[in-house]
């Protein structure tokens, strides 16, 4: 029994340029396939509590 071979159609016909804000293991993926990827280091912010701070500076 022989196996229908299909070619998927090209989607994009340059070559990638990508920007990732998010998992590292994304970004390594993608160069792995010869992309060309920056790693943006990104966290949302962090909405402190006054009383947390004091607490943890309590502690350390």
């Amino acid at each position: 029994m022989k196996t229908a071979h299909c070619t998927p159609p090209k989607v994009v016909h340059k070559p990638l340029k990508v920007v990732n804000i998010g998992l590292q293991s994304f970004t390594e993926s993608l160069r792995s396939q010869g992309v060309q990827v920056v790693q943006v280091n990104w966290r949302p912010p962090v909405n402190r509590d006054p009383e947390i701070d004091t607490l943890l500076e309590d502690l350390l």
